[in-house]
């Protein structure tokens, strides 16, 4: 069991004590739910985020390389004669 200077705070004080990236990822965070580890409460919030952003990259490289291939030059365009 791990000792935290935050357990012996009352709840007033430890809302408005500044707490280490560190010792919050160890902690316990409340949820309407449940309880969940502070580690996996940031990856929670962090991975669809991420997840959003490889896509979106992913989306952009794609149709980088694509968008000559599919879009006609000028004289393509022109009705011929």
């Amino acid at each position: 069991m791990q000792h935290s200077r935050l357990k012996h705070l009352n709840s007033d004080e430890r809302s408005s004590a500044k707490t280490p990236f560190r010792e919050w990822m160890e902690g316990d965070f409340d949820t309407w739910q449940d309880r969940v580890k502070g580690r996996n409460a940031a990856v929670e919030v962090l991975l669809p985020m991420g997840a959003i952003a490889i896509g979106m990259t992913a989306f952009a490289i794609v149709l980088h390389f694509t968008e000559d291939v599919a879009t006609p030059t000028a004289g393509e365009c022109l009705p011929r004669a």
